[in-house]
């Protein structure tokens, strides 16, 4: 476990050196796992012709505000946006280092890639993790494509040394109606080579701190079914708008997998899942 300013970084541990074919023992979950308690994804936002998500408000007269730019919206907005009816506790990245990615890489731009496991759209989403200082960026792409880049013309002038968590979430159907399947973005500078690395990142945010936080992941089927390979990890006493990462081995396979976040604040428990694919 480290410890970075306001991030809090651990290595989820699956894998047993030496076996080409690692099977740990199965656990269960804390609390029953409800398919209905995921993340709905019914509709992306309209992201075009000067249109942005209403949920975000801008701050006003500012060159730096949350306004639509060219291919995406992007900017400073006025006020927190939490989690809503998810209670309080969010997955706000998923994707290999964007801190080494991003060297330098704002202002010359990313390159973002993906896999397509039979998805339409993605909804890229790039967030400040910081409780005083309010940064989002959306951008819906054709996920066909597998690839898109990203310049940042906010970040190099905001000057913040908060770090920056980005997500990719595509709508995947369940039987309790369609809900968001998180996919591994690869980011690398455009100055840089391709990069193979498959070192992804589980970014975590609660709105309140934390007596302690455990991380479950399972892994899953297409239809959802469980199958093997389970984990946990913890950690205690997290600060509110901590940014909680836990880095996942390379060595898992191609497939879906179901993360489940259990944090505890003050005696009360918060439960979140997602649905994350790996590969």
């Amino acid at each position: 476990m480290r410890r970075l300013g306001s991030v809090l970084f651990l290595v989820l541990s699956f894998c047993n050196a030496g076996q080409d074919d690692p099977q740990p023992p199965r656990v269960h979950l804390v609390q029953p796992f409800r398919e209905d308690l995921l993340e709905r994804c019914d509709e992306l936002p309209t992201i075009r012709n000067n249109t942005c998500p209403i949920t975000v408000r801008p701050i006003p007269n500012s060159s730096l505000s949350y306004q639509f730019r060219g291919d995406r919206c992007e900017g400073r907005f006025g006020q927190p946006i939490g989690f809503g009816e998810y209670g309080g506790l969010g997955l706000l990245g998923y994707s290999t280092d964007l801190k080494e990615a991003a060297e330098g890489g704002w202002r010359t731009g990313l390159n973002l890639s993906w896999p397509n496991p039979a998805s339409q759209s993605v909804w890229l989403q790039a967030r400040m993790i910081a409780a005083t200082e309010y940064y989002r960026m959306d951008k819906v792409v054709d996920a066909s494509k597998g690839i898109d880049s990203w310049r940042s013309t906010v970040l190099p002038s905001l000057g913040s040394k908060a770090p920056i968590a980005l997500r990719a979430r595509s709508p995947f159907p369940l039987a309790y109606g369609t809900r968001c399947l998180y996919l591994p973005i690869t980011a690398i500078a455009q100055r840089k080579s391709t990069s193979t690395s498959k070192h992804f990142i589980l970014t975590f945010v609660s709105e309140f701190p934390l007596d302690g936080l455990t991380i479950e992941v399972l892994e899953q089927d297409k239809d959802g079914k469980e199958t093997s390979r389970f984990r946990t990890a913890s950690s205690n006493l997290l600060g509110a708008w901590t940014a909680i990462t836990f880095g996942l081995p390379e060595c898992l396979s191609t497939g879906y997998y179901r993360v489940t976040a259990i944090g505890k604040s003050k005696g009360q428990v918060m439960q979140r899942s997602f649905l994350i694919y790996y590969g």
